[in-house]
């Protein structure tokens, strides 16, 4: 028997959800009566994720099963959920910026008409109390439990965002392991709870916008009062800067809701129903809400780009009619409608903003992974014989402060001996991160690195600096060269590091003039143009006569001409060496110049692709291994 539990947390409360960790994993052991080694947790992406197995002697009754599930892992959660209520509520009512933007509204159109003000203020207090609420519901029915009975040949699967949550069924109804199933599931049994209050809120903000739009076009006004007058610029500089902070939310949603396609193409196939619901019947009215969540979308970013163009231009008297107010009643009865409607867009601004940041902070770099609770991690992983470097399931995160960055994303990679391979991506994909996890710069938080068919992070530091120091060659994008080494000293440094001083002066000297900088020998740093510099750091990697180069964007200093002649010189090396070459680039120009081109996307592989003549022709024989984590 296997047990699997998932559900939401708040990934920046680190503290906090290591210590739910510990508690559920303890409370699933004592429930279960299993030893420690069978019970496992993990924290993936912003979710928590239990698993637990233990022999099978007889059936389970339902009752014990919910009993377990009742004063186990949902009591623990729904503590959690209430404490993380209250914080995010005390947070809300003293956040800062909140709290100064909607004073200056206030105090705005509390000289308009103090009734909108006090309807502006009944407002704000959904922002304090119903969207925490709002939250604390998504996150308790986030709660899924699996139960697998491999040795009945049954499952049990209960999904709390449905009405009706339990399915089970024979395990013959599935062609896959059922564990295999457990991520795509429980984002199924997200979206069943999230779409909804999502599409409410997108509708909330279009209106929103809408009316804002038609209300303000006609006649603008602007008054003699001083006093009155700053305050109106004053908030429309804040309400043009609520408009501004939406500019991500139709990317940010847009990509929490594609997971749906990777969880449609996995259940679709599989007839999962209860007496009242029908997971097939299920998912395609969720394909069809999170299509009217897209047109909610494109809509809301048209309105927005108008609507901050009526904001910011509405003093301007040469797009405009503005007129000025003889008199403050006038100036008070011109801007009640905008008055009225801006208090309404500014709540609805704040509470999408919240949304969009409180789900899309770590949702759309959700990972699926088919070996989630597989024991067997490849780290006895084989190489072919012709790979250099091969990588499986390689990911890394940091963390900032509260937030997360998911640099790579389960990386699967071979590098070929003798390849000449471009690393391609647009800034903060996770090319640098990459070559650091590979190179080993850096270490990985999950997956494995074989170099020459061995296990790179498992070598001790002291044998990885020697790997780096006789097998790998590295060319930076600012040099690195030592100031007070003469272009001699810098390039011979590998060497003599390595103890490599046999022929030394005769092989520097070879090697600085087949960089075309031997007559720069003596000089510094300092006395050397930016592609003189890069080509001594060209020479000092190929110093060791490594079997593998790296190049982190090693034309980024320079310019164009200058470019082209340091990629050239790449390139001749690599014709008459037959060296590996992993070069790291944004530069599609840059990135011709190597065999294959492996695309980098949001910390995962898009594509991967080598020239044959002058075509690129997809590298389709590449093996695909599950992420692993």
């Amino acid at each position: 028997m296997k047990v699997y539990a998932a559900a939401l947390i708040d990934k920046s409360l680190r503290s906090s959800n290591a210590k739910l960790q510990k508690q559920l994993s303890t409370e699933v052991r004592k429930s279960l009566k299993a030893s420690r080694t069978a019970i496992a947790s993990q924290e993936l992406n912003t979710f928590i994720f239990l698993s637990g197995k233990k022999p099978l002697k007889k059936n389970m009754d339902s009752k014990i099963i919910e009993k377990i599930e009742e004063e186990g892992p949902r009591k623990l959660f729904a503590k959690y959920y209430r404490n993380n209520r209250a914080n995010m509520q005390k947070q809300l009512r003293k956040k800062q910026e909140l709290r100064e933007t909607s004073k200056i509204v206030k105090d705005f159109i509390g000289e308009i008409d103090p009734n909108i003000a006090k309807a502006f203020e009944e407002n704000l207090r959904k922002i304090s109390e119903e969207l925490p609420a709002e939250y604390c519901e998504i996150q308790s029915r986030s709660y899924v439990a699996f139960w697998d009975f491999e040795e009945a040949h049954e499952f049990r699967f209960a999904l709390s965002g449905f009405d009706n949550p339990i399915f089970a069924g024979s395990n013959s109804e599935f062609q896959t392991k059922l564990a295999s199933l457990v991520d795509k599931l429980l984002i199924l049994n997200f979206f069943k709870v999230f779409l909804k209050p999502t599409n409410d809120r997108l509708r909330e903000m279009n209106e929103a916008l809408e009316k804002l739009e038609l209300g303000i076009r006609g006649k603008h006004y602007k008054t003699a009062n001083q006093k009155l007058q700053e305050k109106l610029e004053l908030f429309l500089r804040i309400l043009s800067a609520k408009l501004s902070g939406l500019q991500d939310v139709e990317k940010t949603i847009s990509r929490i809701f594609s997971l749906f396609e990777v969880v449609k193409e996995s259940l679709i196939k599989y007839p999962l129903k209860n007496d009242s619901v029908d997971l097939t019947g299920e998912i395609l009215e969720m394909a069809s809400e999170i299509g009217c969540g897209k047109e909610l979308l494109t809509g809301i970013e048209h309105k927005l780009q108008q609507c901050q163009i009526y904001v910011r231009d509405y003093l301007d008297q040469k797009k405009n009619d503005v007129k000025i107010a003889k008199s403050v009643e006038e100036f008070k009865l011109g801007l009640f409608n905008m008055a009225e409607l801006s208090t309404d867009l500014f709540v609805e601004a704040e509470l999408l903003k919240m949304w969009s940041d409180f789900f899309g902070a770590d949702l759309p770099y959700f990972n699926f992974n088919t070996c989630l609770f597989d024991s067997k991690k490849p780290n006895m992983i084989e190489a072919a014989d012709d790979q250099i470097i091969s990588v499986r399931g390689l990911i890394k995160n940091y963390n900032l402060g509260r937030t997360t960055v998911y640099a790579l994303r389960g990386v699967n990679l071979d590098i070929r001996k003798g390849e000449f391979a471009a690393i391609v991506g647009d800034s903060g994909a996770g090319k640098t991160t990459l070559l650091n996890c590979i190179a080993g710069l850096d270490a990985p938080d999950a997956g494995v690195i074989l170099f020459r068919g061995k296990d790179l992070h498992k070598m001790s530091d002291i044998t990885k600096s020697k790997v780096r120091l006789l097998e790998m060659g590295f060319i930076f994008q600012s040099y690195a060269l030592l100031p007070h080494f003469t272009t001699l000293e810098n390039v011979a440094l590998p060497a003599v590091l390595a103890g490599l001083s046999k022929n030394l002066r005769e092989r520097i000297k070879a090697l600085l003039s087949g960089v075309g900088i031997d007559k720069q020998a003596k000089q510094y740093p300092a006395q050397l143009s930016g592609g003189q510099m890069q080509r001594v750091a060209i020479a000092r990697a190929l110093t060791n006569h490594p079997t593998v180069i790296f190049a982190d964007e090693p034309t980024g200093d320079l310019d164009s001409v200058t470019g082209k002649q340091v990629m050239e010189l790449l390139k001749k090396f690599h014709e008459e060496t037959k060296t590996t070459i992993i070069v790291i680039t944004h530069e599609q120009e840059i990135a011709d110049y190597a065999e294959r081109q492996i695309k980098l996307e949001d910390g995962m592989i898009k594509s991967s692709a080598e020239w044959k003549g002058k075509v690129f022709i997809p590298d389709l024989c590449q093996k695909t291994v599950p992420d692993v984590s």
